[in-house]
């Protein structure tokens, strides 16, 4: 079996809809050499060094107190994929595997496309360039096959007309430092990091996918967007979640943009971001 690993990041998440509340499942994780106490909902938990926790949120209003972020109200919608609570705010890097047959035709094709759309992330001062993408809000959504504390496997099962697929993990810092660096350059990190202090915490927004539009014009036309995103990140209720979901389709579809124009087409494909971080949000701090 062939086994090349490269990293990116590909949402395929699908938001379920309904007007009954749901339960959605999260993990609290702590990847230090300190153990964490995180209470969310007036419920305590204790989290020993580099271990974690399951549990389920109802969909609505929370709150949530730890060290790094103080305490906050938060937002769980009605997403089947669920996600990771950091209360930490450490860093937690996402990386694809690429699984295939002795006999692939798409392998190589897979590993090309990836290597095209390599990026290069910062974690404390260092630059890592290739396929990987960073976080470390205090919510990160599912988009993994493989937890933080799960290995990729071996093999892969695939169907019979599929030769060769993706699988996805997420690693936390220490363990993906350790991935990178093998057995050849143990160390490089820390010799090359900054110790740079963290900043102070900003809950995510989804509206900072539209930061870098300063055309005015444009920032006019795309005002029912930002408003309506604001009214679904807000909506608590699952009837109103929905319906707000809903009218928030319509406003995208609705707004128009020329695409043959190069400032309106990157307005468009951060509108579009802008969105999709909004509705495949597992939970916000609002």
């Amino acid at each position: 079996m062939i086994r090349i690993l490269i990293a990116s990041l590909i949402l395929l998440l699908t938001v379920a809809c309904s007007d009954k509340p749901v339960e959605i499942p999260f993990m609290l994780d702590n990847p230090t050499n300190q153990a964490v106490t995180v209470v969310i909902d007036d419920k305590s938990y204790t989290l020993e060094p580099n271990t974690e926790q399951a549990l389920m949120l109802t969909q609505g209003e929370h709150k949530i107190k730890a060290d790094a972020v103080g305490e906050r109200r938060f937002i769980v919608y009605n997403s089947i994929a669920g996600g990771l609570i950091n209360p930490t705010l450490s860093n937690y890097i996402l990386v694809k595997q690429i699984y295939a047959t002795e006999n692939s035709t798409h392998a190589e094709s897979l590993q090309r496309s990836q290597q095209y759309s390599a990026k290069v992330i910062t974690i404390d001062g260092v630059e890592i360039e290739g396929n990987f993408t960073l976080y470390n809000r205090l919510f990160i959504t599912n988009q993994w096959d493989y937890g933080v504390h799960e290995d990729f496997p071996e093999e892969a099962v695939m169907s019979n007309s599929v030769n060769a697929t993706f699988k996805t993990k997420i690693y936390n810092e220490k363990d993906f430092i350790a991935l990178l660096e093998g057995d050849d350059n143990k160390g490089y990190f820390e010799k090359n990091r900054k110790n740079l202090p963290k900043p102070e915490y900003v809950p995510f927004d989804p509206l900072s996918a539209l930061a870098g539009i300063k055309d005015e014009a444009i920032l006019k036309k795309l005002e029912p967007l930002v408003s309506a995103i604001n009214a679904y990140a807000d909506s608590s209720a699952p009837e109103e979640q929905l319906n707000r979901n809903l009218e928030l389709v319509k406003v995208l579809t609705s707004i128009k943009l020329d695409i043959q124009n190069d400032l309106e087409r990157e307005a468009h494909s951060m509108a579009n971001k802008a969105h999709d971080d909004t509705v495949r949000a597992a939970a916000l701090v609002r």
